[in-house]
């Protein structure tokens, strides 16, 4: 497997994952509650704005502020991340992990891609000085995804020191507006969220 940063001639396979992610998550949902998963209104204007930025941001060659990593295997894409790097001015120091998809029929975690696309993420990221990363997740969800930097990255969760920058109830905004703009500038309604900021250890280099 290999990671490297993707542009327009990938995008039929990034359209691929991503509608086919809906698919398995919606045989999921109907297999735990007997009801099928509507496309609703709120997912129409976040999968608008998110291809939106895609093709306008992150699959410009030119535009190093806004990059989409690739994992292949076998030249086959089988999962991306998006990482932003344009935050306002006392944010610059950071940078959020934007977008997460991978192929739903491969177990990225097991085959050890998961792992190599972010220690590659972390790679590019820091040869860029950035000393801060923010994630935004369901609130509900965001143990999980701690317990995966533990266990799958540990070199590079260790070096990090983590707090929540901000919690978003459901039905309000962040007063952060760098954290409104990544949720769509859209009020959800239905999920908590919560933004999760690692701070990298001044002693990292002894880890």
């Amino acid at each position: 497997m290999q990671v490297k940063i993707l542009n327009n001639d990938y995008i039929v396979s990034i359209e691929d994952i991503y509608y086919r992610n809906f698919e398995s998550v919606s045989v999921k949902h109907k297999q735990k509650t007997s009801k099928d998963l509507l496309k609703d209104d709120l997912y129409y204007k976040m999968t608008e704005l998110w291809f939106t930025a895609l093709k306008k941001y992150y699959l410009d060659d030119t535009d190093l502020d806004h990059i989409l990593l690739g994992l292949f295997d076998n030249n086959m894409l089988i999962a991306y991340v998006a990482i932003r790097f344009d935050l306002p001015k006392e944010w610059q120091d950071g940078w959020v992990v934007s977008y997460l998809k991978a192929d739903p029929d491969i177990n990225i975690i097991a085959n050890g891609g998961m792992r190599l696309l972010w220690i590659e993420m972390f790679a590019y990221a820091e040869s860029r000085n950035k000393t801060k990363w923010h994630t935004i997740t369901e609130k509900k969800r965001h143990s999980a995804f701690d317990a995966f930097g533990i266990k799958i990255v540990p070199e590079i969760n260790n070096r990090y020191e983590y707090h929540t920058l901000c919690e978003i109830p459901a039905g309000t905004r962040s007063e952060i507006d760098w954290v409104f703009a990544m949720m769509g500038r859209i009020v959800h309604h239905d999920k908590d969220y919560i933004v999760r900021t690692g701070v990298l250890r001044t002693d990292s280099s002894k880890q």
